[in-house]
């Protein structure tokens, strides 16, 4: 599926999208269709890290993490939207000595609960095969927020990268 709001424009115009159904549709609005779209994205993203948790390719936790980042063994982080800010500054600072890519996203309560442990400020990434697709996919999803004017829900959330 293209995530391009104009793509979605075309694709919901009635006439087009009977002709190719072969069939009369109800069609939704692009706004609704957009906001699924977003949660979609959202839930892609979440299970991106859950996999890598799965697959042991997930650092969390103060110690360990700080640990794997002083061996360089972080190829991409992911931080927590509410956390503390001078613990977000450390890990920024972390990330552009080591030039390690980054995404804030997800509260600390879920990203705790994505990987199966209680509240987690941030994930190190050991493997870029997880990082990869995970930025790649937040990136869509910014793109898609950016133009489809949502204003509420899930979908205002900031994204933040160092890319």
């Amino acid at each position: 599926m293209c995530f391009d709001v104009a793509c979605m424009r075309q694709a919901l115009k009635p006439g087009k999208l009977a002709s190719a159904l072969k069939q009369p549709v109800n069609v939704s609005s692009v706004d609704s269709l957009c906001q699924s779209a977003i949660h979609l994205l959202h839930t892609r993203l979440g299970s991106y890290l859950s996999l890598a948790q799965k697959a042991g390719a997930a650092i969390s936790g103060a110690t360990p993490l700080h640990k794997a980042l002083t061996q360089r063994q972080v190829r991409y982080m992911v931080l927590a939207e509410d956390m503390a800010a001078t613990r977000a500054e450390g890990y920024h600072r972390w990330c552009h000595q080591q030039s390690i890519p980054w995404l804030t996203l997800f509260s600390k309560d879920e990203l705790g609960r994505l990987l199966g442990k209680p509240e987690r400020s941030a994930v190190g990434l050991t493997d870029m095969r997880f990082g990869e697709p995970l930025h790649a996919t937040a990136n869509t999803l910014r793109r898609l927020q950016a133009n489809s004017g949502c204003a509420e829900g899930p979908c205002n959330r900031a994204i933040s990268s160092s890319l």
